[in-house]
């Protein structure tokens, strides 16, 4: 805990001469635009997404180096965020002269119908139906069963 004492940065763990307390407002850096700023710990937390609690066992002080990298880090952040709400697509409804002069695509519909067992009676007559059960021939008589080398596939050649 003597190591906590010591005016050590939370970030580099250098000697923060001067040091920046994380939990006290920073004055404005002049060289800089003004722009309302957090305190350093919340800036810590906006750009890490890490918590930092007083008391939390590590550093409450930063070095100046660290806090000004911290500063313009922070202003980054938050300047690339603003510009994205700013430019972001803008969600529209289409209104009601839009919507009047689409066409009615439930009037130009087809309706389909798809039958999954074939109709006996609609099959052409030239192609040939075999029915084992109703022929005293079998299957064999009719087609020639081919076996490939490389595949266990069964092809069936018509007669």
């Amino acid at each position: 805990m003597d190591d906590l004492k010591k005016m050590c940065c939370r970030i580099c763990l250098k000697d923060a001469e001067p040091p920046v307390d994380i939990f006290a407002k920073q004055k404005h850096d002049e060289s800089l635009p003004y722009e309302p700023e957090d305190i350093p710990a919340n800036m810590i937390k906006e750009c890490t997404g890490l918590n930092v609690d007083e008391g939390d066992g590590h550093h409450q002080h930063l070095c100046e180096p660290c806090f000004k990298a911290l500063r313009n880090a922070y202003r980054f952040k938050r300047r690339y965020s603003r510009t994205m709400r700013r430019h972001a697509p803008v969600k529209r409804e289409p209104t009601d002269e839009q919507t009047s002069i689409i066409p009615n695509d439930a009037a130009q519909e087809q309706t389909v119908n798809v039958k999954n067992e074939i109709d006996v009676d609609a099959v052409d007559s030239t192609a040939p139906i075999f029915n084992e059960a109703e022929n005293d021939n079998t299957a064999a008589e009719y087609f020639e069963i081919i076996e490939t080398d490389d595949l266990d596939l069964t092809n069936i050649k018509s007669e």
